[in-house]
């Protein structure tokens, strides 16, 4: 089996908000932690646990993302948040099948999540970036023309 490739951070996945890009440091080192796990054949004692958290961190990051971008007046902030929630599901299904003792293929659910934080972060959130600042811009060329 393919060992799960590590992620580096990068300026790609910083959306200059402060509390944002921190937690999403800290998603990737999670993520990280989680791929080493696997890669090192430990997954079957400690990947529950560590999921589990991952997960609580992904449910706390979004709720902040989603509340910025609300705050923030992006207009596909609920397309964002069903997206959000999707992963939600599947992360938490992956829970589910964890606590309840049946066989989780760790390699599987790592794989999800890269795949996922890429797509999504390459995607949605650079999307979402290019529309903040474009309103962010129309917003500054409104206030000097009334000026």
């Amino acid at each position: 089996m393919e060992a799960i490739k590590q992620m580096e951070w990068t300026l790609k996945y910083a959306t200059g908000v402060a509390t944002i890009d921190t937690e999403r440091y800290n998603l990737l080192k999670q993520f990280n932690n989680l791929a080493s796990v696997v890669n090192q054949g430990l997954a079957q004692e400690l990947f529950p646990e560590m999921l589990l958290k991952f997960t609580m961190e992904c449910s706390r990051h979004f709720a902040n993302e989603e509340k910025y971008m609300k705050d923030t007046f992006f207009l596909n902030h609920k397309d964002h948040q069903i997206l959000h929630n999707s992963f939600m599901y599947e992360l938490e299904l992956y829970n589910i099948e964890c606590i309840s003792g049946l066989s989780v293929d760790a390699h599987k659910v790592t794989s999800f999540i890269a795949q996922w934080w890429q797509t999504h972060i390459k995607n949605e959130d650079s999307y979402f970036l290019e529309q903040q600042f474009k309103q962010q811009e129309e917003h500054l060329l409104y206030e000097h023309e009334i000026a």
